[in-house]
């Protein structure tokens, strides 16, 4: 993350705070605030760009993932290279019924230079990891958050809840904190009924700490070790590499891209799903498989690991993966939930 503190990121989206419930006229800390979430490509968003292309989207996107990984890991790895300044302050937010509520000691971090966009108005992180100076340990200990079809500019339910309200409902599995990221097991990848042939340990943390799995928002399309990227790479060919032409993505050369139309041609492709411990599944349908980055192009959405420039390599489950999905942390117990919803059904 842009800060050693960080791990969780929810760094593509704006947000503006719905409410926050406290007594009336009060100033104490509150226990539940609820944000809306505001992606860069809705109609919602301040600085949304009407004329950007699909195609400016991805590569915004694959910029974002890529500049953000590689600047977190300079942050852990060499302090000395960052670029940034942090304080404490209060935080003071006004309540619906026209109170305040106050948290006290909140780390700030300013950055001078973040890598891969220079637009003020979507250039941030928010940091929700375990450490004493995040949000989501100084409101309750738990924390949720809901993300619907980002492909729609006027889809507007997209949430973060923190503390009292946080929906922890669905599939659980632990996680374990390393460095600021919240490791979880994964054990293998299917498309369709085809469950990939998977080295056992490949998805484990080493040693020396490279490998694992994380969980991450801050970055659009996911990551897997190469060894796995090959196999999902190579039944994707054969599954559908006969109907299609080939495209190549200009910046982009190792995304697997055909001429096409997802909502045209892809309607009957297998819905492809990460496999974690304790039975979760996560699953993804071929809108977030799959991404229209032009009118006639779309790419799978799954790259190899070794693309991001991080010394510990680790697979990650990202953004597009999550659509879909209400994802919840119990950061007392070490679980995170996921529950597959349309999260208009938990804006009331």
């Amino acid at each position: 993350m842009a800060f050693a503190y960080e791990q969780f990121l929810l760094l593509l989206m704006d947000f503006s705070t719905c409410f926050s419930s406290t007594s009336s006229n009060s100033s104490v800390k509150p226990e539940r605030l609820v944000f809306r979430l505001i992606h860069p490509g809705s109609i919602h968003h301040p600085h949304y760009k009407p004329h950007a292309t699909a195609q400016d989207r991805i590569q915004l996107d694959i910029q974002q993932s890529a500049a953000r990984l590689a600047y977190i890991q300079a942050r852990i790895e060499d302090s000395s290279t960052a670029s940034g300044t942090y304080g404490r302050d209060t935080v003071v937010f006004e309540t619906t019924d026209e109170g305040t509520s106050k948290i006290l000691y909140v780390l700030f971090g300013c950055g001078h230079y973040i890598g891969y966009n220079s637009d003020p108005g979507h250039n941030g992180i928010l940091g929700l990891n375990s450490a004493a100076e995040s949000l989501a340990t100084k409101i309750g200990r738990k924390f949720s958050y809901c993300i619907g079809n980002l492909d729609d500019p006027h889809y507007n339910y997209n949430q973060l809840v923190l503390g009292e309200g946080a929906d922890l409902e669905g599939f659980s599995i632990p996680f374990e904190v390393h460095n600021g990221f919240y490791y979880v097991t994964m054990e293998g990848f299917s498309i369709g009924e085809k469950r990939l042939d998977i080295t056992p340990g490949t998805f484990e943390i080493k040693k020396n700490g490279t490998g694992g799995v994380i969980i991450d928002t801050g970055s659009t399309i996911s990551y897997l070790v190469d060894d796995v990227h090959k196999l999902i790479y190579k039944e994707v060919r054969n599954l559908i590499g006969w109907s299609f032409r080939g495209a190549t993505i200009e910046n982009s050369p190792w995304m697997l891209c055909y001429y096409g139309s997802i909502s045209k041609d892809l309607a009957g492709f297998p819905v492809v799903t990460f496999h974690f411990s304790e039975g979760a599944d996560l699953t993804m349908d071929s809108g977030s498989f799959f991404s229209q980055v032009s009118n006639d192009i779309f790419c799978m959405t799954v790259g190899p690991a070794s693309n991001i420039d991080i010394k510990s390599k680790p697979s990650i489950v990202g953004l597009l993966a999550q659509q879909g999905y209400n994802v919840g942390y119990d950061l007392v117990n070490n679980y995170v939930y996921f529950q597959r919803i349309d999260c208009e059904l938990l804006s009331g």
